[in-house]
């Protein structure tokens, strides 16, 4: 709730753009599908959104593109499909092995 009404203050201002730092942190699964959905609603809506976030699931679900940094340069942009299995990205973020 506290989540959705900070989205909410935000959202008084009419912008353009709205950047969320990990929005599904502390959220439980119903309270994710909920947020899922408000971004999309956004989204929709013609709001850009910028989504700082470790819950991919929420990403895949609200962005139709995706940019994956590490180290200050980027590894992948692209479709969420193509970047999440991206050689570069996996490495990066699950170490070797996890790509094979």
């Amino acid at each position: 709730m506290k989540k959705k009404l900070m989205i909410a203050s935000a959202l008084v201002a009419g912008p353009k753009l709205l950047m969320l730092d990990e929005p599904a942190g502390g959220l439980d699964d119903d309270d994710q599908a909920d947020l899922v959905a408000l971004l999309g609603r956004l989204r929709d809506t013609g709001v850009t959104l910028l989504i700082i976030e470790h819950v991919l699931s929420l990403l895949r679900a609200v962005a139709p593109r995706m940019l994956i940094m590490s180290a200050g340069r980027i590894l992948a942009e692209g479709p969420p499909s193509s970047v999440l299995s991206d050689p570069a990205v996996i490495e990066a973020y699950l170490g070797q092995g996890h790509g094979t």
